[in-house]
């Protein structure tokens, strides 16, 4: 039943409540610091992280996202029971977010990876627009045979230096992925996350972007450098293909609406 009176909001009340989330995570902004910041309570949440996989709450990335490692350490995780082990560095800006954010990913997609890894005895992870590797690392820690194509050269130097520290066998290519070979222009993103090669991508993130010219290739012109026989079948984020005998497959991860718009049919 309606009283016909119409609500108002305090302006004083509203400015008090912002004020108070605006505090409230700033402190737990500087206790999260606090802890990263010194190597034993670092450990600590490591080891507990590590225990329970990934964490899906929200109080996870506001304790921790905003940490900046002024000396360079390790950060160990695991998937399916082997250790990914990934270096955070101070002239690495994002490295740190490619490491914390390893504990508090898509559950849907840890399943797809359980399921891929379960059914085919020799997977293959095509990863067009790889960025640091987020999908990358898990798939090659569990025995896949990896390829992580990026256009960027910050995210192919840490790509490289990943599968090194873990005796992974990752092929990087900084290149992006076209409907013909020669250079593209990527929209880049102060993070990197989010760059594109769709110019109206970037700005949708509020974030300013810079055009940079890059190399491009084909993915018809990839594969044969691939353990790959047929073309994989795309899908609207990727696909998988049959490839050689029944043993081997591919699971192939584009971005989309980016460079998947972009893959010749």
């Amino acid at each position: 039943m309606s009283t016909g009176v119409a609500r108002t909001e305090c302006p004083i009340s509203s400015w008090l409540l912002r004020s108070l989330r605006t505090a409230a995570r700033g402190a737990t902004g500087r206790f999260g610091c606090a802890v990263l910041s010194n190597a034993f309570t670092r450990d600590l949440l490591n080891s507990v992280l590590r225990k329970h996989g990934c964490v899906q709450t929200a109080w996870y990335p506001r304790f921790f996202d905003q940490f900046r490692p002024s000396k360079p350490f390790l950060w160990v995780c695991s998937f399916q029971g082997r250790e990914i082990i990934l270096p955070v560095l101070p002239r690495c800006r994002q490295s740190w977010l490619v490491a914390f954010s390893r504990h508090w990913h898509e559950r849907h997609l840890v399943r797809l990876w359980d399921l891929f890894l379960q059914y085919y005895s020799s997977p293959v992870f095509l990863d067009v627009g790889a960025n640091f590797g987020l999908h990358t690392y898990r798939l090659a820690a569990a025995g896949a045979t990896c390829f992580a194509i990026e256009p960027q050269e910050e995210c192919v130097s840490y790509l490289s230096l990943v599968p090194a520290l873990n005796g992974w066998q990752v092929t990087t290519a900084q290149t992006a992925i076209a409907d013909k070979p020669g250079t593209v222009i990527l929209h880049r993103a102060e993070g990197t996350f989010t760059s594109s090669l769709l110019e109206d991508w970037v700005p949708r993130w509020d974030q300013p972007a810079s055009k940079e010219q890059v190399p491009c290739t084909t993915l018809d012109a990839f594969l044969p450098g691939a353990p790959l026989c047929p073309r994989p079948h795309q899908s609207r984020r990727g696909g998988r293909s049959r490839a050689g005998d029944s043993r081997s497959r591919c699971m192939l991860d584009i971005p989309p609406r980016d460079m998947g718009d972009r893959v010749s049919s």
